[in-house]
């Protein structure tokens, strides 16, 4: 068995059967941000602490007013971090329940410079299968 099957079989349901078990709401504060999310979705749960180096290029970087674009969003982490920025902010997202808490994200934060789509980006115009990860969402 490889790399993939050992992270995929054992880390991804020790993981996955923790936060089950451990998660006691859906509702949680990252970085000042309240989120909705999954329980059961592991990636979703790997949120603590979220990517500080990306954070930490994001708050320097994205400046007030700016225009920018989250594409593949999430659940939004991102999103809500550049709309505290008060920068303008297009997320796409087009996993249908993960769009679902984006937006529950973005309205429950109150951000109102948030356009949010249900759409996957690429850069050719037609039809494509979206394929989900059986341990995640987010892949």
């Amino acid at each position: 068995m490889g790399n993939k099957g050992l992270s995929k079989n054992f880390i991804g349901k020790t993981i996955r059967e923790y936060g089950i078990k451990n998660c006691r709401a859906n509702q949680i504060v990252i970085n000042d941000y309240n989120m909705i999310l999954d329980k059961n979705d592991v990636m979703q749960l790997s949120l603590f602490p979220y990517e500080p180096i990306e954070t930490g290029l994001v708050k320097q970087h994205v400046k007030e007013l700016d225009i920018v674009v989250d594409i593949g969003a999430n659940i939004g982490y991102y999103t809500l971090l550049m709309a505290k920025l008060k920068s303008m902010v297009h997320s796409f997202e087009p996993e249908p329940n993960n769009f679902e808490l984006l937006k529950k994200n973005v309205e429950l934060n109150h951000f109102t410079n948030v356009l949010l789509y249900n759409k996957a980006v690429s850069n050719t115009i037609g039809k494509a299968k979206f394929v989900l990860a059986d341990y995640g969402t987010g892949q």
